[in-house]
């Protein structure tokens, strides 16, 4: 069955021996189009792989420059860096909150029903009802209250707008949005001054409270009305998160990988299985640098995202892992409330909460931890200092980089090898290629498929179906980004 509200083009499908096994679309090919190119088109080019990962994308492809290079970043630069960065985790968290995960439990069909006084939302509520006509929508069913189900249609029409907010935010840091420009070797050419400060510190001040207390607020709600989600969608007990921050001992979120109930370094191998994807190694290639081509009569295959995997095990990513890895490295106090709040509402173990409900709520309770980093950040900037560092000749850089950092959904890395300033060799590893990823020689099944499994044989009916969409929304999935 396909999969709607995601990103790319995403089927799942049903084996009496295997379970469910997800399908991503075939890819566009960035890894390819970037070969024998300047690596400044990595920047802007792989901002296209996803909507909501885009600046994350960005970020990987200039550090993974910058590190083969052996480049300085101005400080200056970092923090903008940063704030762009957090920015965008606020944008996709509540997009996909609001526009991809809600729509699974209160259907827009039901807006026609609206009775509050909301213009915006009476406007969209007399559309939906036409449509409903039209369209001969017959189902809106839910189990809210008509009240909830008005104060959740008004909170969709201020998303709507806070979502622009953010929209302005990200083009003042980046040039423009999307697809910003700003991001360059050695930092990021946008200029700082005081009037852009508290330009920025304004922007932020008109949607902490949306990011900080209503979504969450939200959240909680649909968790009472659905309280299956806290059981529902269970998943693997190994985790990654890249970290986030320029510094990895200052940023918000921890960098490190939760195996088999202990934390480690990121220094474990990471390899990509094509055991079940359609791609093949080419004849005479070998080595880490050894590109896959697409085959897609493989006989063994049923998927085009490959299964990446750290020291040879399936690993979860995403908002809760970043929780995880945080929690147990003991490096940020500011997530605490996040696990409180994750164990009072689900009402088990923190470790025991990697499930629809819990990685809702994660993803939710991280915005009110990351709008007060972005207030801080702005009170690291220093006006008129440089936010580009001068010197080296980026552009003619020969070496081996990986970025590494966390995307909205997850842990990302991009790897380039250069030669004299031209890209030799590039991969990326995308949080849902992590996520979505299909088995692999061993027999293992990535986090998506193993969640899914959970579900039971698939039914013939529109609350089965919805069962299983509503746990790939919960890990914000994107096949655009899995293949990429």
């Amino acid at each position: 069955m396909p999969v709607l509200r995601v990103e790319g083009q995403l089927s799942l499908e049903w084996s009496d021996r295997e379970g469910y096994r997800a399908a991503g679309g075939k890819p566009r090919g960035f890894e390819r189009r970037l070969l024998d190119r300047s690596p400044m088109d990595a920047i802007f080019l792989t901002q296209q792989i996803s909507a909501d990962s885009g600046i994350s994308h960005a970020l990987a492809a200039v550090w993974a420059w910058e590190k083969a290079g052996d480049l300085d970043v101005a400080p200056n630069g970092r923090r903008l860096r940063d704030l762009l960065h957090m920015t965008s985790f606020l944008h996709a968290h509540l997009r996909c909150f609001y526009f991809q995960i809600l729509p699974d439990y209160l259907p827009f069909a039901a807006m026609g029903d609206y009775g509050g006084r909301l213009i915006a939302a009476v406007y969209a509520g007399t559309g939906m009802k036409t449509r409903k006509l039209k369209w001969r929508i017959e189902s809106s069913s839910h189990r809210f209250s008509s009240a909830e189900r008005d104060l959740l249609f008004e909170h969709l029409m201020l998303v709507s707008h806070t979502l622009g907010v953010l929209q302005r935010t990200m083009a003042i840091l980046g040039g423009k949005f999307p697809v910003v420009m700003s991001i360059v070797p050695g930092g990021m050419s946008t200029p700082l001054t005081g009037d852009t400060v508290v330009t920025l510190d304004r922007l932020f001040g008109d949607v902490e409270h949306v990011v900080t207390d209503l979504a969450l607020e939200d959240g909680l709600t649909l968790l009472e009305r659905y309280p299956e989600m806290g059981g529902a969608g269970k998943g693997l007990h190994n985790y990654i998160s890249m970290g986030t921050g320029a510094d990895s001992a200052t940023g918000l979120f921890a960098p490190g990988a939760a195996i088999n109930g202990r934390l480690q370094t990121l220094d474990l191998p990471v390899t990509e299985s094509i055991g079940r994807s359609y791609y093949r190694i080419a004849a005479g290639t070998s080595g880490s640098a050894a590109a896959p081509r697409e085959a897609p009569g493989k006989s063994s295959a049923y998927s085009w995202i490959k299964a990446p995997r750290m020291g040879g095990v399936a690993v979860e990513t995403g908002p809760f892992a970043r929780l995880i890895i945080t929690q147990r490295a003991g490096t940020n106090s500011r997530t605490a409330t996040v696990e409180a709040l994750l164990e009072d509402y689900l009402r088990i173990p923190l470790a025991e909460s990697n499930t629809t409900g819990g990685r809702i709520l994660a993803m939710l309770a991280e915005m009110g931890v990351i709008v007060r980093r972005c207030r801080e950040i702005l009170r690291e900037l220093e006006p008129g200092e440089p936010t580009a560092a001068a010197g080296g000749d980026a552009f003619r850089v020969s070496g081996d980089g990986t970025g590494r950092l966390e995307s909205p959904s997850g842990a990302l890395q991009h790897r380039m090898i250069l030669d004299d300033g031209k890209v030799f060799f590039y991969d990326v590893i995308a949080a849902s290629t992590w996520n979505g990823g299909p088995r692999d020689e061993q027999d293992q099944k990535g986090p998506l498929e193993t969640a899914l499994d959970t579900a039971g044989e698939p039914g013939d009916t529109p609350e089965a179906r919805l069962a299983l969409a509503r746990i790939v929304h919960a890990f914000a999935f994107s096949a655009a980004d899995a293949v990429h």
